[in-house]
């Protein structure tokens, strides 16, 4: 969140993650760039993003409010805040994830998923660096939305779902993700589709679901992005973390771990 002064009031800057669906059932992450514009209002307050000097109704000064869209960016994922009051989020990982080929058959690709906030953001494993200052060269393939969901596993300690039984997945121990249902609603899979992931150990998918579990409970709060620059917070990978290092991983690539908490 950022604030700067305008003629006769003060301007203040919001930036969140959002999500979009795409045609192939998935969901794309943006940022909505949310600016209000407080005319006539005080500058002595810096703890309110939006001014404690103002109400719904403008309080002090006439509020004009706006809100755009735009693509997100590799360098977004350094200045995303993570919750506060949530334990730490798992290590940022290769995992398996479940997407769908043309003729509509499941295929579990190697992905590279982090955790930030109220989503499960995941990338082409190409796009992910041992870079220590910039780890991802670019933005996420998708992002799952964690609020109100429900994680499940495989019935009858399976360790993938029957209808996975015979993908990649069945390398790994299978977690579905997917949007929580009230008490006589139906499941609608074309509004929010479920997600699929397979983690490499069964130990990595207990640890994974009950960071994803903590995260769908906090509701109405905003994944944000800090103004401008990384959070002196956040941890880039560590030496360890190099391609070579994750080599061994029966599901290959990195496993880095970065994150920002605010």
């Amino acid at each position: 969140m950022s604030s700067g002064a305008i003629a006769g009031g003060k301007e203040l800057l919001v930036e969140k993650v959002t999500h979009i669906p795409n045609p192939a059932g998935y969901f794309i992450p943006k940022i909505a760039v949310q600016k209000k514009s407080i005319k006539g209002a005080s500058n002595n307050n810096t703890n309110n993003p939006f001014g404690d000097d103002t109400n719904e109704d403008g309080g002090d000064g006439e509020a004009e409010e706006e809100t755009v869209l735009r693509s997100m960016e590799a360098s977004d994922m350094m200045r995303i805040l993570d919750f506060n009051n949530v334990p730490e989020p798992p290590a940022d990982c290769p995992m398996l994830h479940c997407e769908y080929d043309v003729n509509g058959k499941p295929t579990f690709p190697r992905r590279y998923v982090a955790l930030r906030g109220g989503y499960l953001f995941y990338f082409d494993l190409a796009d992910v660096s041992k870079n220590d200052d910039h780890p991802y060269r670019a933005a996420p393939l998708g992002v799952v939305p964690l609020t109100q969901t429900v994680v499940e596993f495989p019935p009858g300690g399976r360790r993938v779902f029957r209808e996975h039984s015979d993908t990649e997945a069945q390398k790994g121990y299978e977690m579905e993700i997917k949007k929580r249902v009230r008490t006589g609603e139906e499941y609608n899979e074309k509004e929010f589709p479920p997600a699929y992931l397979a983690a490499e150990s069964l130990g990595q998918r207990d640890g994974w679901a009950a960071a994803l579990r903590v995260r769908a409970e906090v509701w109405k709060k905003d994944t944000v992005l800090r103004p401008g620059g990384v959070s002196t917070r956040s941890r880039a990978p560590s030496a360890k973390a190099s391609p070579a290092a994750g080599a061994s991983s029966r599901f290959g690539g990195l496993g880095a771990s970065e994150r920002s908490r605010g």
